[in-house]
């Protein structure tokens, strides 16, 4: 019987996008401080827990290797945004954008017309420097 080390199962739980003890314990049924222990390693992870938390992992893995051959590699990484687009990219409200933009800490713009476009790269350097401040 295989037993996990915390960090792996620290490791997958990440991979996974489980945040809180809270949100483990409701996804695999049992109580929040159960999965904290195992987090720290006060409880071992072993038997069918190990053989779920890997498939869950390989399906995850299997979704997004899917999700890329339908839509190119490139096909995410090239799509510009719209102010409305890359406020519900970036979980900001459109004002938030504007007040951003007035103190200047907005991203870089494309004007197409009358249109105001963000590239990917300029978002990508919007968010490096929103992450250093």
């Amino acid at each position: 019987m295989r037993v996990m080390d915390p960090e792996e199962y620290c490791k997958i739980i990440a991979f996974l996008g489980w945040t809180t003890f809270a949100q483990i314990g409701r996804a695999l049924n049992v109580h929040e401080r159960t999965a904290r222990r195992w987090a720290d390693g006060e409880r071992k992870v072993d038997g069918p827990l190990v053989v779920l938390l890997e498939m869950l992992k390989r399906e995850k893995l299997e979704r997004e290797k899917q999700q890329e051959r339908e839509q190119g590699p490139d096909d995410a990484r090239r799509r510009v945004h719209s102010v409305q687009s890359f406020c519900e990219s970036n979980d900001i409200s459109v004002s938030t954008y504007y007040a951003l933009k007035r103190a200047g800490q907005g991203p870089r713009e494309m004007k197409v017309n009358k249109r105001i476009l963000i590239s990917p790269e300029a978002e990508r350097d919007w968010r490096r420097k929103m992450e250093q401040c």
